[in-house]
């Protein structure tokens, strides 16, 4: 489904906050995968958090899902970071009301795009990061 222009992904709770301690989770697959990878039946993340009242967003990164790849010199790791920048910015402005800051959640290479969102949150309220399969 497209979440925020072109880019495409999964959503689970993103309702009206219940409980001002939620966070807005926004995860980042990595190579090969998309979205999905957070939402295999039985196992899903999204599920799960929303089951506990966690809102979160998988997105499919650049090339992947729906979401169209980037011109070539902006396909490497900080200029995927310098794109879903700007698209965690849409989903705070979107779903963000309420809620004390953002937590991404990346694997391998999102987990490596993450680090760099991170290291650069250009304003985003980041209050978290967790990060798997990554050197």
């Amino acid at each position: 489904m497209k979440l925020f222009g072109q880019v495409s992904g999964i959503r689970r709770n993103t309702a009206p906050v219940a409980s001002p301690d939620t966070p807005l989770i926004v995860a980042f697959h990595g190579g090969t995968y998309t979205s999905a990878y957070f939402d295999v039946p039985g196992y899903s993340l999204l599920d799960r958090a929303a089951a506990h009242g966690l809102p979160i967003i998988a997105l499919d990164r650049p090339s992947y899902g729906a979401t169209p790849m980037l011109p070539a010199s902006e396909m490497t790791l900080r200029g995927q970071a310098r794109f879903l920048t700007e698209v965690l910015k849409e989903a705070w402005s979107t779903y963000g009301a309420g809620r004390p800051g953002m937590v991404i959640i990346g694997h391998s290479i999102g987990a490596a795009i993450s680090s760099m969102i991170a290291s650069k949150p250009d304003g985003l309220p980041l209050i978290g990061l967790a990060i798997s399969g990554v050197g």
